[in-house]
Order: structure tokens, then C-alpha cells, then sequence
């Protein structure tokens, strides 16, 4: 005798349905001013990645091919002869680095942006933070590799696999626009527990360095005596 096993696709698929309650995502997150610092502190802990400050990715795309300093080491061949580009060993992690950079802050700014559970001021030095991280990341990619990806929103896979190169001069006018944003949003001074985070005066020192890169004179002048 033949026994033949009765399957019942529907049961299954009901009992592998997964019941998701309690995990954080950007549609369940935010309902706080605490929340939102969270999302800040979140974007300032790339500052102190691997792939940024932290370690010596940075320093060797910028001082090393300036003749700044050297290495004993064959492994900065590429910076020291400026050959690099964001497939080489260090400058891979460094690119990758700065492009998440981008996407937190993005997606922060899009979720604290007139978001109605958060008070103003929240809001304001949340978002005046988040310009001048994200603008601080378009700075170096900028300056290391001058013509690259732009984006401000979050984008599907196959958006920015597809994507290409904006012009610098567009990338660093949108990031100064950001700034002077910022700077209205932040307050002169931190204190406490809150010491080191980027006042107006940062957004207004950022501002400043890409004028220079522009050759406008007058703004950087400006922001400068400000």
C-alpha cells in the first residue's frame, strides 16, 4: 500500500508568517526627542568609523599626496602617486564609509523634517546637526574625487545603481545652501553633556572652506569675520 502525504500550502504559510512587533525602523521610530538624538548620535558615531577618522584612510587619501607625510610602506603607492580612486584597497572603505554617512543623515533628516511628535527646537538642532555631518561627508568626497554620486533622498537599489557623477560646483552649492540652513537651526554654544557637538559657528567653518574651493572670495570672507 501506497501512502501518499497530504500537503497544505496554506497552513505553512501561515505559520511561517512573521507577526513583527517590536522592531525599530524608520516608520516605527521617531516619537521622541530622545528618539531623534538617537538618530544624531547614530550619524556621529561615522565620524569615528574605521573607514573615517579613525583610522589612517583619511590621512593617507589627504597628507600623503600632498607630500605632507610618507610611508615606509608600499601599500600607499596609489595616494602618493594620486592614482587612487574608490576601488583601491583603503579608499574603497573610505568611499563606502562616507556614502552611509550620507544615507543616515538622509533618512534622518527626512523622518525629523516636519515631524509633528517632536518639539521645534528638537527639530532645529537635530536637523542643523545632520546638515553640517552630511555636508562634512560630500566635503571629503568632493575633495578626493571631485565629480561623484549626488543624492539627499534615500533611493531604491537599482536608483543608485544607475546613478552617475554630478558635477562638483552642483554638489558643493547644494551643501553650502545646507549650511546656511543649519546655522540657523543651530545654537551658538553646547554645554554639559552635550559639549563637542556642531554648533553654528561649525556650519559657519564648513561654509567657509567651500567658498574657498569655489574661489568666492567674498563668501568665504563673510562667513569667516562671522
Amino acid at each position: 500500500m501506497v501512502i501518499c502525504p497530504i500537503i497544505i500550502p496554506s497552513a505553512c504559510e501561515e505559520y511561517l508568517a512573521e507577526d513583527f512587533r517590536d522592531g525599530l525602523s524608520p516608520a516605527t521610530f521617531y516619537n521622541s526627542d530622545a528618539e531623534a538624538q538617537i538618530a544624531v548620535d547614530g550619524a556621529y558615531s561615522m565620524l569615528h568609523s574605521a573607514g573615517w577618522f579613525r583610522h589612517r584612510d583619511r590621512p593617507a587619501w589627504w597628507q600623503i599626496a600632498a607630500d605632507e607625510i610618507s610611508s615606509t610602506r608600499n601599500i600607499f603607492k596609489e595616494a602618493h602617486n594620486i592614482t587612487y580612486d574608490e576601488g583601491v584597497a583603503d579608499g574603497e572603505r573610505y568611499w563606502n564609509t562616507l556614502y552611509e554617512t550620507v544615507r543616515n543623515t538622509s533618512d534622518a533628516i527626512k523622518n525629523i523634517s516636519g515631524n509633528e511628535k517632536l518639539s521645534q527646537t528638537s527639530k532645529d538642532h537635530s536637523l542643523g546637526q545632520l546638515y553640517v555631518l552630511r555636508a562634512l561627508a560630500y566635503y571629503d568626497l568632493t575633495c578626493v574625487w571631485g565629480d561623484v554620486p549626488f543624492f539627499t533622498e534615500i533611493l531604491a537599489p537599482e536608483e543608485l545603481a544607475s546613478l552617475e557623477r554630478t558635477p562638483v560646483k552642483t554638489i558643493r552649492d547644494a551643501m553650502i545652501a545646507d549650511l546656511q540652513t543649519a546655522y540657523g537651526f543651530l545654537p551658538d554654544s553646547w554645554s554639559g553633556s552635550d559639549l563637542g557637538r556642531f554648533s553654528k559657528w561649525a556650519a559657519r567653518a564648513l561654509e567657509a572652506k567651500f567658498h574657498m574651493f569655489a574661489k568666492n572670495w567674498q563668501g568665504m570672507l563673510t562667513a569667516s569675520k562671522d
